[in-house]
């Protein structure tokens, strides 16, 4: 019952906060890993879902495919952002980022070592982390 009452007042924040979520910088790092910290021109992706539990990565399928990731068939339930890398030379949100962050109404974040960007679904975006220290959180 507790958790339940816990999770029935979870929130999700995609502003600053966020990288003060353990789980989220967690997932936020695992992308990066897999991405090579930005040095390969293949991006990595991620769900974030709230559960019970509080937020978890579900990752995408690795397509390698160049400065793209793709997920086909239903979104998990419980997703509350999407996050992605970027090769470490490109690291401000692409203009389909934005349009994709409306359209699907769901929050993006755009990942490289060095910085960290949300895109809000108005299409609004704002820096979360200039730097790596982000990356030691």
């Amino acid at each position: 019952m507790l958790a339940s009452a816990a999770f029935a007042n979870a929130v999700f924040t995609p502003g600053p906060a966020a990288l003060r979520d353990r789980a989220v910088v967690d997932c936020f790092t695992h992308l990066l890993r897999d991405a090579k910290l930005g040095s390969v021109d293949a991006e990595r992706a991620a769900f974030l879902v709230l559960g019970e539990d509080g937020i978890r990565c579900v990752d995408w399928p690795v397509s390698n495919d160049f400065r793209m990731a793709r997920w086909s068939g239903p979104r998990p339930a419980g997703v509350v952002a999407v996050a992605h890398t970027h090769p470490e030379q490109f690291p401000n949100p692409s203009p389909q980022d934005i349009d994709q962050a409306e359209r699907s109404g769901i929050t993006l974040f755009v990942l490289t070592p060095r910085m960290v960007q949300v895109v809000h679904t108005d299409r609004r975006t704002e820096i979360l982390a200039r730097t790596a220290a982000w990356l030691s959180q």
